[in-house]
């Protein structure tokens, strides 16, 4: 991902629930951003515990 004030590696894993994540993998926020892959694979979901973001692919 790559933004005006910064730049980090995507990586994706699976949890044992079996959902699809995509996680930044260098600073400046390693491991402190990951959004769910939705089942549709057109959605991205940054849930944080207090509000619910969903992206949609247009």
């Amino acid at each position: 991902m790559t933004f005006s004030d910064w730049k980090s590696q995507v990586g994706s894993y699976e949890e044992k629930s079996r959902d699809h994540l995509l996680a930044l993998t260098t600073p400046p926020w390693s491991g402190g951003l990951q959004l769910m892959i939705g089942t549709d694979q057109k959605t991205l979901i940054l849930d944080d515990d207090q509000m619910k973001y969903t992206f949609t692919k247009k």
